[in-house]
């Protein structure tokens, strides 16, 4: 984690439901070989966390991740998790990327929320 001082304006129950279901997803879902691998950093007034997943095999279209509910469903699963993330964080002013890096077999799942300035922190 490389974190500087900020202060993030979120409902923490909330987030923690956004966390479980990203790394259940990452352990659940056609796993690859290798270490899932977590970071957090402040960047451009900008709270970054990014989760990699390994994926040896992927053919998902990510433009859409989250947004097409009930899409593939299977047996107790309907695709109604991602879309709850992507609604919390959308809910906070943030934003939900995920993108596929072939070279590396690696899924990037990525959330961004905006970090409070000191201004208006005291406003």
């Amino acid at each position: 984690m490389q974190l500087q001082d900020g202060t993030l304006n979120i409902d923490p129950q909330l987030f923690q439901e956004v966390f479980v279901e990203l790394f259940a997803n990452a352990f659940q879902h056609d796993r690859g070989k290798g270490a899932l691998v977590a970071r957090a950093r402040i960047s451009d007034g900008r709270f970054v966390f990014t989760l990699e997943e390994p994926k040896a095999v992927f053919s998902s279209d990510t433009q859409n991740w989250g947004r097409e509910p009930l899409r593939n469903i299977s047996q107790r699963h309907y695709g109604l998790g991602l879309n709850r993330v992507r609604a919390i964080v959308d809910a906070h002013g943030g934003e939900l990327r995920v993108r596929y890096e072939p070279a590396a077999a690696t899924l990037v799942s990525t959330v961004t929320l905006p970090v409070l300035s000191q201004q208006s922190e005291h406003v």
